[in-house]
């Protein structure tokens, strides 16, 4: 096993991602689904951190990025989430609904990246739309709700790198910008930037809750990680 780690290739990509070697090679096992190979107790160590590595890997050249199995199994559900929490709550404001599913992208952003977040976010927040009368915003929450994970991860990081005060940034640059790009689609399908300023105000009033959920949830569910 010792060997193994110090492999040229596997040297090199393990410094190429800013990983250690043992995590290349479990990644590699975690990927490939096997697991012949005896694994010392160095290698067990960082097994925690394969998630990681397989949702901040982002390749060039003749790699591409990619999602596996489990990880479209993680989407699937998350993406039921967002849809229920879209669905479930829902308060009347100027020009739609305010309701909870944006905690849950924040959330699915944190934990498993910007790819399931985006997947998760745009899908079941458009999928919610259509289902409770409001097809028309199908398209606008589509577009919105996929690029919010995009944004929050960039401030995010990775799982070593973040923080309270980068998560919270995150969170609030965010819905920001859901909140402005609500704001200048209702205009546009309403015909009137009136119209899509007075959703201004319940829009920030349900940024605000999906905030409080999403820093309640991730923060509790890091900080039970973190005990055991």
């Amino acid at each position: 096993t010792t060997e193994l780690l110090k492999n040229p290739t596997i040297v090199n990509l393990a410094n190429k991602y800013h990983k250690t070697s043992a995590q290349i090679v479990l990644k590699w096992q975690y990927t490939h689904v096997t697991y012949s190979v005896i694994l010392n107790k160095s290698l067990f160590k960082d097994k925690e951190r394969i998630m990681e590595l397989q949702q901040t890997e982002v390749k060039n050249g003749k790699e591409g990025l990619h999602i596996n199995v489990a990880q479209m199994c993680v989407t699937a559900v998350l993406m039921a989430l967002t849809c229920v929490a879209t669905m479930v709550v829902q308060i009347p404001i100027p020009l739609g609904y305010a309701h909870l599913g944006d905690s849950v992208i924040l959330i699915s952003a944190y934990f498993f990246g910007p790819v399931v977040g985006a997947l998760a976010g745009g899908i079941g927040s458009a999928m919610a739309d259509i289902l409770t009368g409001y097809a028309i915003w199908a398209l606008p929450t589509l577009l919105i709700k996929t690029i919010m994970p995009v944004i929050a991860c960039a401030f995010f990081k990775n799982n070593v790198q973040r923080c309270r005060v980068f998560s919270i940034r995150g969170a609030v640059v965010t819905l920001l910008f859901m909140t402005a790009g609500y704001v200048f689609f209702g205009g546009i399908l309403y015909g009137s930037a009136a119209a899509g300023i007075a959703s201004a105000p319940g829009l920030i009033l349900k940024s605000v809750v999906n905030l409080a959920v999403y820093l309640f949830v991730a923060f509790g569910i890091s900080k039970v990680k973190k005990f055991n």
